[in-house]
């Protein structure tokens, strides 16, 4: 059974997550709860906007967190490498911002 989550359009898309799941109060394939997620969100575009705002938060503080002293090549080898290691795990949530965000707000 196919059931809609919100659009901004408030037309809804498909999802895989079943109507029955979601309203039994079940958790889904990512571990929690569509209905709760929804209690705080009314668009998909408000869910990616709040993942993007804390993944940019928590992408500061491991930056800020990277040790600067000692040797100033090995020191910016490990700003970078935990630079790279932040985009690699933004790919899906950078992709999904691209779908549902206007362009300005991707930053």
């Amino acid at each position: 059974m196919t059931s809609t989550l919100p659009d901004d359009s408030g037309s809804g898309r498909p999802d895989r997550e079943s109507s029955a799941s979601r309203s039994s109060g079940r958790p889904g394939a990512a571990g929690f709860e569509l209905a709760k997620l929804y209690a705080h969100f009314t668009s998909r575009a408000e869910v990616v906007d709040a993942a993007m705002s804390r993944d940019l938060d928590r992408g500061n503080e491991v930056l800020d967190a990277v040790g600067l002293t000692g040797d100033p090549l090995l020191a910016r080898e490990r700003y970078i490498d935990a630079g790279w290691h932040l985009v690699d795990q933004a790919q899906a949530l950078l992709v999904a911002a691209q779908r549902e965000l206007p362009a300005g707000r991707i930053r």
